[in-house]
Parts: C-alpha cells; structure tokens; sequence
C-alpha cells in the first residue's frame, strides 16, 4: 500500500479504537497514527492473533488493501479471542511418516507463520504416543525419546542401531524448531508421552534401549530431561503422560520421585 492510498484508507474510516487497545495490535497501524488507530467502516481486526512484526504487517497490508473502498456496513467490528492460550499439537510417531518433515528445515519456517497467522500461540511437538502400550512395537523410533536427542553424562544409555551422528543431529534439529516456534511468537511445548523402554512380545522392532534398569531408569529420565531442557532453552513448557500407559506401571511413585526434581 503506497502512502497516499495508506492515507485514503485511514481517512476513510469512521470508527475508532482507544490507544489502550493498542497494546496487541498492528505494530505498522500503531506507529503511522498520533491518535488512536481508526477501524475500516467494513470490517478489521486487529488483535493479539498476530505474533510477529512481520506477519502482523503482511495481514494488516493485505487486509487494509482488499478492503480499501468496500462498501460501509451499518458497523464496524473487532473482536478478540475468547482462550488466552490457544494451543497445537503436532505428532511424531513413524519414522517412515515423520522423519521427513521433522528434519525439512525449509518447511518450519513456512508452518510456524500459518500457525501465527491463524491465532495459535502455543505449538506442542509430542514423541511416544504412537502406541498406548508397549506391545508389539515395530517402529520405536523416538518411542523413548531421550536417548534419540542426547547422551547422558554418568549413563551408557543409547538406542541400539541409531548412530551417534543422527542423534546429534536430531537435537540440533529440535533446538531448531523450538527457536523458530519462539521466533514467530508461539511458545514451544514438549510432549513425552513414553517413559518405558521395554518393548513386550515385539520380536522385529527396530530399536531398541540398551543400558536401561530398574534401578538407573528413574534417575536417567531426571538427568536426561534435564540435559535437554539445558540444551534446548526455548521449550517453555513440557508435557508428560504418567499414567500406566507411559510404560511405568501405576503405583511407581519411586520412579517418578526423582524425575520430580528437574
């Protein structure tokens, strides 16, 4: 929108937002106008659905634009959203179906402004949900999530045929996807929905946990939970699922006793 026709729109409306309003709205609209910002005479909405300067601006041009010179209705309208948090969540539970997209750099970008643009502000990526119990698994790939992201200090833990390279690689990726969820206004939620590492009556998967016992399986989670918050900063928040269908049988209030002081 060029200045003179940015002009002509403003100039056109006829219904006002007070500065109070201001606080979410179009940073673009909030630093053109000395008085408060003016609603088109058809209908704008300018509110805290946008989480980034740029795509808060790519809406507010676009929007402005299209609706530059519509015909007046009997009002104007701005309406906000009704949940302060307004959360998606996103699965992992194939290899062969997941990998792909988990590692397309070039896509998250892509996919966190949808997001920002259609109101989410909060982005849940979650690992082991793919079986409710721990029977008959093939796939296991990020199952147990923990020893696919890191090596844990003080633990011979890994996931037997992963090499140590793909696993570097896959933390280097879910820092990066937290980041750019934090860098388009979303915050980054964690879900682990598995803590089990045995995989009953599966004859053919194709990983599995070595270095695992009753006695260590508690407090790895803990270190290792806690080494992955380290070196990803930008998830704010993590999910887990604690029920017997985490693959810790209910009742295990020793197992989760030290995973409650990360």
């Amino acid at each position: 929108m060029s200045a003179r026709s940015s002009s002509d729109f403003y100039s056109s409306c006829s219904a006002w937002i007070p500065k109070a309003h201001l606080r979410h709205s179009s940073p673009l609209a909030a630093a053109t106008l000395s008085r408060p910002l003016p609603l088109l005479p058809h209908l704008i909405t300018l509110l805290p659905l946008y989480n980034t300067p740029v795509v808060k601006r790519r809406h507010f041009l676009r929007t402005a634009a299209a609706l530059l010179g519509a015909p007046a209705l009997p009002q104007s309208v701005a309406t906000w959203p009704t949940h302060s948090v307004r959360s998606i969540q996103r699965l992992f539970t194939s290899k062969a179906e997941d990998k792909p997209w988990f590692d397309d750099r070039g896509m998250w970008p892509h996919y966190l402004a949808m997001l920002a643009e259609n109101q989410f502000n909060r982005f849940n990526l979650s690992f082991g949900i793919g079986y409710d119990f721990l029977r008959q698994v093939t796939d296991a790939y990020f199952l147990f999530a923990y020893p696919f992201f890191l090596s844990v200090p003080g633990y011979n833990v890994r996931a037997v045929n992963l090499p140590d390279a793909e696993r570097d690689r896959n933390l280097e990726t879910l820092r990066f996807i937290s980041e750019q969820t934090v860098r388009h206004g979303l915050q980054f939620q964690l879900g682990l929905w598995m803590h089990g590492y045995q995989w009953q009556d599966s004859p053919n998967p194709n990983y599995t946990i070595e270095g695992l016992n009753a006695g260590n399986h508690g407090p790895y989670c803990r270190d290792a939970l806690t080494a992955l918050l380290r070196a990803c900063p930008a998830i704010s928040g993590v999910t887990l699922r604690i029920h017997g269908e985490s693959g810790v049988a209910e009742g295990s209030y020793a197992f989760w006793a030290p995973c409650s002081m990360v």
